[in-house]
């Protein structure tokens, strides 16, 4: 508790430097661990959705781990999440046109059905 208010309460920018290299950094990799153990899981499930998913995490999390190192001056790298970021998003707009396109063929099939009767 003493660490959120003193976090909400400070202007100090190398406090949050510090907490940001040490914690955050390093918090991330428990998170990225268990999402990429699903997708990897539904993957092999033989889930196209997941796989689509997957390629966007991880060109996402390439591009976030290059900029960790950047921030760290491991070497000098211009940042690349944010560019990254658009390939998960056309992931899951691949998803969404894919998912739309089964309902319609779906429904036609219903349709045809209905027709018999």
């Amino acid at each position: 508790m003493f660490l959120l208010l003193f976090l909400f309460f400070s202007n100090n920018v190398e406090h949050y430097n510090f907490i940001n290299k040490n914690l955050v950094q390093y918090g991330w990799i428990l998170y990225l661990g268990i999402t990429l153990n699903h997708l990897i899981r539904r993957v092999i499930a033989k889930d196209r959705d997941a796989f689509l998913i997957l390629i966007g995490v991880l060109i996402t999390v390439f591009a976030a781990i290059l900029d960790t190192l950047g921030a760290r001056n491991v070497f000098v790298f211009p940042r690349l999440v944010g560019y990254s970021f658009l390939f998960f998003i056309l992931s899951i707009a691949t998803i969404l046109a894919n998912k739309f396109v089964r309902l319609n063929e779906e429904v036609e099939e219903l349709n045809l059905g209905l027709e018999k009767k």
